[in-house]
């Protein structure tokens, strides 16, 4: 048995995370690299979950067998590796605010990194933000420039020519 123990959890609003827990025979014991490894969790051949790994903690068993345990947090976290700039944002509609926070983003991290602007469907009663942008993470000024005052959610697609980030008001039912 070379994995002892797993568990992805996956929330409605937030980053998603996996845990998973190995033993020593595991080809993954000792070689997994903080911020550099990344794994795909797959349901019915459909990807649910990318991921890349943080610290891993070590542990031995009762039964004296040697195990690792590797957290890794959605790729959504690359919104965390990103710094915005200050600015006043005024006649600007939703989408067209959240495309601008991801090219700041994009501009400043490496292309495994970055994300598409997919689908955008969140607008507000005028489809017009007025908004200070103030040197925070991009995770952190969508949340609060964005999600919290307008709702919707951020839904990620992994397609063929990169990865997608839709920002949407009902991302459906499964």
């Amino acid at each position: 048995k070379l994995l002892s123990a797993g568990k992805l959890t996956l929330v409605e609003s937030g980053i998603d995370n996996a845990e998973l827990t190995v033993n020593i025979k595991n080809s993954l014991f000792g070689k997994v690299e903080p911020f550099q490894t990344h794994i795909n969790i797959l349901q019915d051949n459909k990807l649910i979950f990318r991921g890349r790994a943080l610290k891993p903690t070590r542990a031995m068993t009762s039964g004296g067998l040697f195990q690792q345990t590797f957290t890794f947090e959605s790729i959504l976290s690359y919104l965390l590796d990103s710094v915005q700039r200050f600015k006043e944002v005024h006649n600007t509609t939703p989408a067209q605010f959240f495309s601008d926070l991801i090219d700041v983003h994009n501009s400043q991290v490496p292309a495994y990194k970055q994300f598409k602007v997919g689908k955008v469907d969140v607008t507000n009663s005028t489809d017009n933000v007025y908004r200070y942008v103030e040197y925070e993470n991009t995770y952190d000024t969508i949340k609060d420039k964005l999600i919290d005052r307008l709702g919707g959610y951020l839904v990620l697609r992994a397609e063929s020519d990169g990865n997608y980030l839709d920002y949407l008001q009902n991302p459906g039912t499964d």
